[in-house]
């Protein structure tokens, strides 16, 4: 787990950063220049600007799609390497294990259901870590009642679902850079990257404090 912490530290450094540049070339302590044949001339920061903003939610889905895939692939790798046995685990970890069985062909289903009486080992374990582009509050307090973590708050990282639409609108091309960073406030982007950490190490607490108490035996649900 220190390994995923030490990721997701870097990532939001890396996204602090990020809007610290932004901040300085808005409040003009920071021009953009353009090099031809050794001499330097000013560009319109303005255009710049739209640009940088809408990638700044690029930047930012980035730490929270990475470390959501991060920490849910450590509860399967810890899973694997303690050999835990499937009639101990908590009917949600079980039920994780029997879907991801039915989504494979019969003749790998065949040898996990021989295997499954004795262990949840790591291959029964497929779900599709890059969660689609869909990461936002809503899909965090999915994921955690999926495993049986702690519940994420109702209040809580509202500003992720805004991240995320415009993650989409830039990736599917329903709008351009300079649409979305014509709309994006420094304000705004501050308080989407406020919430978003606060809702990622919430969510890292409970993955944490879930592997610790052995939260995903059946005898420890209460833990």
């Amino acid at each position: 787990m220190n390994l995923v912490r030490q990721d997701f530290l870097s990532k939001v450094e890396e996204v602090r950063n990020y809007f610290l540049v932004l901040e300085l070339i808005e409040d003009e302590r920071l021009k953009l220049v353009e090099s031809s044949q050794g001499s330097a001339a000013s560009v319109k920061n303005d255009l710049w600007l739209k640009t940088l903003k809408a990638s700044f939610y690029l930047v930012l889905y980035n730490l929270t799609e990475s470390t959501a895939r991060q920490a849910v692939q450590y509860i399967y790798d810890e899973l694997a390497t303690q050999h835990v046995e499937y009639d101990t685990c908590r009917s949600e970890i079980r039920k994780i294990a029997l879907d991801s069985l039915q989504k494979r062909n019969a003749e790998k289903a065949l040898e996990g259901i021989m295997q499954i009486a004795r262990d949840v080992i790591k291959d029964a374990f497929t779900l599709d870590l890059r969660f689609g582009g869909n990461l936002d509050a809503r899909e965090f307090r999915r994921v955690a009642n999926k495993f049986g973590l702690d519940p994420i708050p109702k209040g809580i990282g509202w500003k992720m679902q805004a991240v995320k639409d415009y993650r989409n609108d830039l990736a599917h091309g329903t709008k351009s850079f300079e649409e979305v960073g014509r709309d994006a406030t420094l304000s705004d982007m501050n308080e989407a990257l406020k919430q978003s950490v606060e809702l990622l190490e919430l969510f890292l607490d409970s993955v944490e404090s879930y592997m610790q108490n052995q939260r995903y035996l059946e005898s420890n649900k209460a833990v």
